[in-house]
C-alpha cells in the first residue's frame, strides 16, 4: 500500500501507532490520534504527559502505522513542528516497504520463551532459562527477566513460542541492546535478533498481525454498546 492510501484514511481522525525518533538513537512507540491537515501534512495528538518533547530527534523520521482491519498501512513522516506538549506537526514523505515493515511493526503480547548463554551441541541444551516476553517484532523481542543481563550480551540460543495464527516455536540468537530496571526489581531486556531464518521471521510477523487483529476485535467488543 502507498502512503497516499494511508493519507486517504486519515482524512478523518484515526487512532494510529507511531514510532518517534529519539536523540539517543532509539525510538519510542506511542498510540495517538492522527489526522490529515492538507496533504502531505498531518497532525498527531497524544495523551497528556506522553510526548517526550525534550528527547525527540526532530531531524529523524516517524513511522506511522494504522490497522484498517485488513491490511496495515504505514508511512514515514518528517517532524515539521513540536506543537506544545501534546501535538506533532508532520509531513508524509514515503511509504514503507515490506522489509521495513517487518522490522518496525511491533505488537504488545505475552510470550513464553527460553534461552541459553553457552554454546551447546544440542538445541536446545539441557540447561535453559525460561523467560517471558511482553512485545515482539520481526527485528527483536522485549523480555522481562528476574536477573540483569549486560548490554551487548549475546544470547547464543533462544526459542520463542507463538500462539497465532497457529501454535509454533521459532529459534534464533540475539544481542542485548537495552536493559531497564523496573520498580519491582526485575529487568526489561530488549533483544535484537541476529541469526534467525526467514521462515522464523515470517512466523513472527504473521503472529504480530494475527495478534493485532485479535486485540482490535477485543477493543471493538469492549466499546460496543
Amino acid at each position: 500500500m502507498s502512503s497516499v492510501a494511508l493519507l486517504d484514511y486519515l482524512s478523518t481522525p484515526k487512532p494510529v501507532r507511531i514510532f518517534i525518533p529519539l536523540q539517543d538513537g532509539g525510538r519510542m512507540r506511542l498510540d495517538c490520534i492522527a489526522k490529515l491537515i492538507k496533504s502531505p501534512r498531518l497532525e498527531a495528538e497524544f495523551a497528556s504527559g506522553q510526548l517526550p518533547v525534550d528527547k525527540i530527534d526532530v531531524s529523524g523520521k516517524c513511522l506511522i502505522s494504522y490497522d484498517t482491519g485488513g491490511p496495515t498501512l504505514s508511512l514515514y513522516s518528517t517532524i515539521e513542528q513540536i506543537d506544545g506538549s501534546r501535538k506533532l506537526k508532520l509531513i508524509a514523505v514515503e511509504s514503507v516497504s515490506h522489509e521495513q515493515k517487518r522490522q518496525f511493526f511491533r505488537i504488545d503480547a505475552e510470550l513464553n520463551a527460553r534461552y541459553w548463554l553457552k554454546p551447546a551441541t544440542e538445541n536446545p541444551p539441557d540447561e535453559t532459562i525460561p523467560c517471558r516476553g511482553s512485545n515482539i517484532s520481526g527485528g527483536g523481542v522485549l523480555l522481562n527477566l528476574p536477573q540483569e543481563l549486560p548490554k551487548l550480551q549475546r544470547i547464543v540460543g533462544m526459542q520463542i513460542y507463538l500462539s497465532e495464527p497457529q501454535p509454533t516455536q521459532v529459534n534464533c540468537t540475539g544481542e542485548i541492546v537495552r536493559v531497564i530496571k523496573k520498580n519491582d526489581g526485575s529487568f526489561d531486556v530488549a533483544l535484537r535478533f541476529e541469526k534467525i531464518s526467514e521462515d522464523a521471521r515470517d512466523k513472527i510477523v504473521a503472529f504480530c498481525f494475527a495478534e493485532q487483529r485479535k486485540q482490535l476485535r477485543f477493543r471493538v467488543r469492549t466499546v460496543s454498546p
